[in-house]
């Protein structure tokens, strides 16, 4: 899996308690890696605390790179040798 260039990784409730558990992954380029949502008090206030992940064999520094040319076999996935692809990365892997 990866997770990467949006404004926010992760979202979660201001109130939750929950913890989540990240492995083998790429999580990169994003503005935030973490962020409030709901109507508690910190409702649409910055970045969160990421307290609440465990990540594991997680890599949060390089370029993603997608291929998009239609007539490759890896067409949406990660680019062969790109970073990341060692870890199979991608949206049908």
């Amino acid at each position: 899996m990866f997770l990467a260039n949006c404004k926010n990784a992760w979202i979660r409730e201001s109130t939750d308690s929950v913890h989540f558990k990240a492995h083998d992954c790429i999580i990169t380029g994003n503005t935030n890696m973490a962020a409030f949502f709901g109507s508690g008090p910190a409702a649409g206030v910055g970045p969160s605390s990421t307290d609440f992940l465990i990540l594991t064999n997680v890599r949060t520094e390089g370029k993603i790179e997608i291929e998009m040319d239609q007539s490759k076999r890896n067409y949406l996935q990660l680019v062969a040798g790109s970073f990341g692809a060692d870890l199979k990365a991608g949206l049908f892997k």
